[in-house]
């Protein structure tokens, strides 16, 4: 009973781990869109020969910075997990040994 208990937390943490990685995806998708909307509105302008308001540049670098931050959030849950991986599968490996030489 316990271990199909212990199977359904990890598959629930899997699951879980999947939907914060497929969020942070989205969110980078879209800053990305925006990112292109503003880099295609400030060409468009110039492209006219149109004066580039300021505040396009300002909107474009707060995108790059989103874009940037989320990536860096994303890589630390990856790098996190990953360590954690690493050590339940230590832990798993021991109790293993343990269990056979029992």
């Amino acid at each position: 009973m316990l271990e199909v208990e212990e199977s359904k937390s990890l598959e629930r943490q899997e699951m879980e781990r999947v939907r914060i990685i497929a969020s942070y995806d989205y969110q980078l998708l879209d800053a990305n869109k925006h990112f292109d909307d503003i880099n295609d509105q400030i060409y468009q302008l110039k492209k006219e020969k149109k004066p580039v308001l300021g505040y396009l540049f300002s909107l474009r670098s707060d995108a790059m910075k989103f874009r940037a931050f989320m990536f860096e959030k994303k890589i630390s849950f990856l790098t996190h997990h990953i360590k954690d991986d690493e050590v339940l599968e230590r832990k798993i490996q021991e109790m293993i040994r343990k269990h056979d030489n029992s």
